[in-house]
């Protein structure tokens, strides 16, 4: 007897079958750039190995997906066209450009966007992509704040201050909706703290407005549930006290940031 489409969904939920944990070790090494930082790991081709098996092990799976037609989607079409525009773009550049040289990690997106969007088959597979997004956080600010020695952050010659302060501000409020969500709500916390530390060290101007952003509607909307199990709504007296909490220590945290930071903010 054949499995139907939503029967297999209810099994993916169950189990993760190798895609579905391979997607996810693509996400992580895509996000995270563990093989720009790791010391041993600069020769191993971490993104290709990962797509690699996920394209395989996907394609063998293939009969077990529910049908999910990419372009039918609102944000796969945007998406898509902008990352046809920026392939197209290399012919208006110079031959063996800094541009021409990285189109094979262009590829690479187009590729996972699509198998991600192929594998997500159940809410259990969108929970365990966030996971990944959050493991290359931590990884990143890990790697910031163990490596700092002064100036702004930006953990080695491969890394712009400005771009990790965008990659970890864009993954902080994934952590935090995980922090409610799951067990390991200390581990989250002390990713929370790290994050912003991390961003901070940058000393990244549009970084740090974007956490101060995040935060604001974080504090205004909080990531929780009532006793009836609805999201918590807006409450002005609770959005000026922590908004007030957050400014005092804020104010007394200050001070301890590294001289460059605080004058490049």
């Amino acid at each position: 007897m054949s499995a139907t489409p939503s029967a297999t969904v209810l099994a993916e939920a169950a189990a993760p079958q190798a895609h579905n944990v391979w997607m996810a070790v693509l996400v992580a090494v895509l996000v995270g750039k563990f093989s720009e930082w790791v010391p041993g790991l600069a020769s191993v081709p971490l993104a290709k190995i990962a797509i690699g098996l996920t394209m395989i092990l996907a394609w063998r799976a293939r009969a077990t997906f529910a049908p999910v037609r990419v372009r039918s989607l609102p944000i796969a079409r945007w998406s898509l066209t902008f990352l046809g525009l920026a392939i197209f773009s290399v012919l208006y550049t110079v031959y063996l450009s800094e541009s021409l040289s990285d189109m094979y990690a262009v590829l690479i997106y187009v590729i996972s966007f699509v198998l991600l969007l192929k594998i997500t088959q159940s809410v259990r597979d969108v929970e365990r992509l966030l996971v990944a997004l959050c493991v290359a956080a931590a990884g990143l600010a890990m790697a910031v704040l163990f490596t700092y020695s002064g100036g702004r952050a930006h953990v080695n010659d491969n890394f712009d201050p400005n771009d990790l302060a965008y990659g970890l501000v864009t993954v902080f409020p994934i952590i935090r909706a995980l922090a409610v969500t799951t067990k390991r709500k200390l581990l989250l916390h002390g990713l929370t703290v790290a994050v912003i530390v991390a961003i901070l060290l940058t000393g990244s101007r549009g970084g740090t407005i974007g956490l101060c952003l995040v935060l604001l509607l974080l504090v205004a909307y909080p990531l929780g549930f009532t006793a009836s199990g609805e999201l918590r709504g807006f409450r002005a007296g609770r959005f000026v006290a922590v908004i007030a909490v957050i400014g005092a220590l804020g104010g007394a945290l200050w001070g301890y940031l590294p001289q460059e930071s605080r004058t490049q903010l």
